[in-house]
């Protein structure tokens, strides 16, 4: 007969040593993520926030008027990067008008607005990038088109807002936002990244 080994006190030693250091290396990695939520954000400053969430809500409205929002954004996009329409052939991207791809371009907007609504709100803005950041990086969307949701947006804004829009808040916030769906990096904005600073790319860890 097979007797299972009793634990001795070395043994139990050895494994709380063992439990404990695994402990210290999950809180040393969560530390290390909340400090990158940190950095991420530090160039969208707390006003910019505001501002850039206020003049968001100003712009995307509600109900139908979100609809409109929605089509004048995709055509900004479709009209630089015609190629796009063919990540959308399940949802009729050959037709923005469709109720197909209304229905896509509501979920699109949904994701942005819940990253935009949270840019004051570092610890949860991190988890809700890291979980569109994983929906997006399994379907390899080029990195162009992303940048071309930024134009966009930065092309359709202004004509809406008129003069009160505030680019340079815009680019260091939206940026946080659409940085982090490119390329997993944690929300650097783009006169960083321009500037040669290394992005910090998401990782998936157990914590």
């Amino acid at each position: 007969l097979l007797i299972p080994e009793l634990a001795t006190p070395a043994s139990q030693q050895s494994l709380y040593e063992k439990a404990l250091l695994v402990a210290m290396d999950k809180l040393v990695v969560s530390m290390m993520l909340l400090g990158l939520v940190a950095m991420a954000s530090a160039d969208c400053g707390a006003l910019q926030a505001l501002k850039v969430k206020s003049q968001w809500e100003q712009v995307y409205g509600v109900g139908h008027h979100r609809i409109e929002v929605g089509q004048a954004l995709w055509k900004s996009l479709l009209a630089a990067h015609p190629g796009a329409r063919d990540l959308f052939g399940r949802v009729r991207g050959d037709n923005i008008y469709s109720h197909e791809f209304q229905a896509h371009s509501c979920r699109v907007l949904g994701g942005i607005d819940s990253g935009i609504s949270l840019l004051d709100d570092d610890d949860t803005l991190y988890a809700q990038l890291a979980h569109l950041w994983n929906q997006h990086r399994k379907r390899n969307i080029p990195k162009e088109y992303f940048n071309g949701l930024r134009d966009a947006v930065m092309d359709v804004f202004p004509k809406r807002i008129g003069p009160c829009f505030d680019q340079e808040a815009w680019e260091n916030c939206f940026g946080v936002v659409v940085n982090a769906l490119r390329d997993g990096c944690r929300c650097l904005p783009f006169e960083m990244a321009s500037k040669g600073m290394e992005p910090v790319k998401f990782v998936e860890v157990d914590v």
